[in-house]
């Protein structure tokens, strides 16, 4: 074995152990907020089996897994109807995904302490989502994709226009 192709196997070998030892975030909520992906000890469950489908797919790819959006969909993680999805986080916390017609009057309702809520409407402008955490459309329009880890003081939150102002 000649010592540049030794070299090369080291370097390969680095690569490989930072990947592997690369942190994601536990949530990841998409531009336009038509998918939330959570990382469980299966993988990254998806809060819908279509919809964001681009967004997705870069996810998994990301995530070093090779299912696809319906496979990622039907991970445990998620409850509820197609439309209001519902799925238990660390520390005490939820996250709620709404989607479809009338989804930011239910996103609105919904709103309680200790709550993430992602929709991809508008919330109406006469909601006062006070005591949660929200993610609408509007809101998503700001700030792009957001990264959410949690932690036993509440979510960290990176949004794409943070890392955008500031890379890395």
């Amino acid at each position: 074995m000649t010592a540049g192709f030794a070299a090369g196997l080291a370097m390969l070998g680095a690569a490989l152990a930072l990947w592997l030892s690369a942190s994601r975030p536990s949530i990841l909520i998409a531009p336009e907020g038509e998918a939330v992906g959570l990382m469980t000890a299966q993988g990254r469950a998806i809060s819908k089996p279509a919809g964001g489908a681009f967004v997705v797919s870069s996810w998994l790819l990301e995530d070093g897994d090779t299912a696809t959006q319906a496979a990622a969909a039907a991970r445990p993680a998620w409850s509820g109807d197609a439309r209001d999805r519902r799925a238990d986080l660390p520390h005490g916390w939820q996250i709620l995904h709404f989607t479809g017609k009338g989804s930011g009057a239910r996103a609105a309702a919904a709103c309680q302490p200790r709550h993430i809520v992602v929709v991809n409407e508008a919330l109406p402008s006469t909601a006062t989502p006070a005591p949660c955490l929200v993610f609408d459309l509007r809101q998503l329009r700001k700030t792009g994709a957001v990264a959410i880890d949690m932690t036993p003081e509440g979510p960290g939150i990176t949004t794409a226009a943070e890392r955008h102002r500031n890379p890395r």
